[in-house]
């Protein structure tokens, strides 16, 4: 008769006061049936629990001596007692066992909440939740993967997580299998269907990609079992694609409110947090000699500086510019940074359909490349299009898919208009159709500041939370980092105070005059500024907060 290992060793120990010889045998102790000193001793074996005695005693007699000394319960049958995963030889994944039952808790596969139960019994006899709706029930075994298996069995299930690692779907029967599979929020689902009549039915109504085991009326528990984890993943892999029904809408997202609100997001990945997210197509623009390109290199260097694999393509400079352009912005040469220089190649830089192709040509060749700055971006672009509206927006369209379907940051440096006598917003300066600002998803205007050869940087986009300023200072080795524009403005001691109360949260104006040993006038006019211009916020009276970032 056998019993479970961990149900009820621990009993038999105690009450036989059996030492610990490995990690699952236990021993050294008198035999319950024939005494003796030392030959009695219990160990694991698949998770049951085998009793034995070194003078080779009865077995029977020495479980009924067991039981008569209350170690372990009488039973009448081993099917009563060595509940329904210890037969199927697999652990209890997704699942509890309560009083040698199996009890899968099955949750709403949308929202995840739990709405009811499977009990399995140690005879192989199965009960839901009495009253329980089935309707997307199911049962996760494994975390999240890049497939997501769907069978019938919850033990099928199992056996499938076991032996390829993905995550498994208990969808409880043939029937709510194929309204479950459909609801599912996953890129990557697959039905590993039972291989009868109605498994078989459901997997084809699923229009799922779906396989089967090769013998008929098997399950994949059946393939695991009696022919191993190999032959399991060989017969999985053998799938059926479904038929490509004549579908108006294939390939068009349709999400309702519910389902969208219940979609789950990878957080926002940056290269550069706040400038430059990825995957994404972003454009520089700005009018010539502002200082595109030497901004342009210096995102390179500080990308591949940080270990991101960039391309830096220069279509208008050779490689004598493009070296003395980087040997002033960088003293540590990177490999992580490329260089195509368009006038030091012997053939021109592929345009058009070519010209994506040739993007893809790079990831393929370079499967890290995380980035490519195309200075300008005019070089890939076809010129044998229509400059309208709807043309513009298809070309960029292309581009910035491709940039998602790389998962890289395409960006891409551009002119803006001559300058007018009219005031215009940073996306009306863009040269060209107005579909390019529609388009790409982050764009980044640079101006030079009146009277230096400072730049103002304003950036707007999709991912960017508001549209921001920024100052770029103009050194001996290219632009510095982009500082705030509400604080490059800032005059002297307002920058003094700026910095006082970013180091100072929460002080007063009478703590800054003895910090900066400036009088109480000087510090209330720069400070009634600063709290005009919003940079600083008033807390608990007096108390000033620096909201700058």
């Amino acid at each position: 008769m056998d019993y479970p290992y961990a149900q009820y060793a621990k009993k038999v120990i105690q009450q036989y006061g059996l030492k610990r010889k490995t990690n699952d045998e236990y021993g050294d102790k008198p035999c319950p049936n024939c005494g003796g000193v030392d030959r009695f001793y219990i160990n694991d074996h698949n998770g049951l629990l085998k009793h034995h005695c070194r003078q080779n005693c009865d077995p029977l007699e020495r479980l009924q001596a067991m039981q008569r000394d209350g170690a372990l319960p009488e039973a009448t049958s081993s099917a009563e007692v060595v509940p329904y995963h210890q037969k199927k030889n697999i652990p209890l994944l997704g699942a509890r066992l309560e009083c040698n039952t199996v009890v899968v808790p099955l949750f709403d596969v949308l929202t995840g909440e739990q709405k009811g139960q499977q009990e399995i019994f140690p005879d192989g006899r199965k009960r839901f939740s009495k009253g329980m709706n089935k309707t997307n029930l199911g049962c996760f075994i494994g975390e999240p993967s890049k497939v997501l298996f769907v069978a019938e069995g919850w033990a099928t299930a199992v056996a499938i997580h076991l032996a390829t690692k993905q995550q498994a779907l208990f969808a409880l029967d043939a029937k709510t299998l194929v309204k479950t599979a459909k609801n599912l929020n996953h890129p990557n689902v697959k039905i590993a269907a039972d291989n009868d009549p109605e498994g078989l039915a459901a997997a084809r109504a699923t229009n799922l990609t779906w396989s089967k085991p090769k013998a008929k009326n098997c399950d994949w528990w059946d393939v695991y079992h009696y022919e191993g984890k190999q032959a399991l993943i060989d017969q999985i892999r053998d799938y059926n694609e479904p038929a490509k029904p004549d579908n108006p809408f294939d390939g068009i997202s349709l999400t309702n409110g519910i389902e969208l609100t219940n979609k789950q997001f990878k957080e926002l990945s940056w290269l550069k947090d706040g400038f430059f997210p990825i995957p994404n197509l972003i454009l520089i623009a700005g009018a010539p000699k502002v200082g595109k390109s030497w901004l342009a290199m210096k995102t390179a260097e500080d990308l591949a500086s940080n270990g991101y694999t960039v391309i830096y393509l220069s279509n208008e400079d050779n490689n004598r510019r493009l070296k003395s352009r980087y040997s002033k912005i960088t003293d540590f040469p990177s490999e992580k940074l490329i260089f195509i220089s368009g006038l030091s190649s012997e053939k021109p830089i592929p345009k058009g359909q070519d010209g994506l192709g040739f993007i893809k040509s790079l990831k393929d060749k370079i499967p890290d490349l995380k980035c490519i700055i195309i200075d300008t971006i005019q070089c890939i672009r076809d010129t044998n299009l229509k400059q309208d509206y709807a043309s513009v927006e298809a070309e960029f369209s292309a581009i910035r898919k491709l940039a998602h379907e790389l998962n890289i940051t395409i960006i891409g440096v551009h002119h803006t208009k001559k300058k007018t006598d009219f005031e215009t917003s940073p996306l009306d300066k863009i040269l060209g159709s107005q579909a390019i600002p529609a388009t790409v998803e982050t764009i980044i205007v640079l101006e030079q500041a009146t009277g230096s050869q400072d730049v103002n940087l304003f950036i707007t986009g999709k991912d960017v939370e508001q549209n921001d300023e920024y100052r770029l200072n103009w050194t001996d080795n290219g632009f510095s980092d982009p500082e705030d524009k509400r604080y490059a403005d800032r005059g002297p001691v307002q920058k003094k105070i700026i910095n006082y109360i970013k180091e100072h949260p929460r002080c007063t104006q009478t703590g800054i005059c003895h910090a900066l040993d400036k009088s109480k006038q000087q510090v209330n006019e720069a400070v009634n500024i600063l709290l005009e211009k919003g940079i600083l916020q008033t807390a608990e009276g007096d108390r000033l907060i620096c909201l700058l970032h």
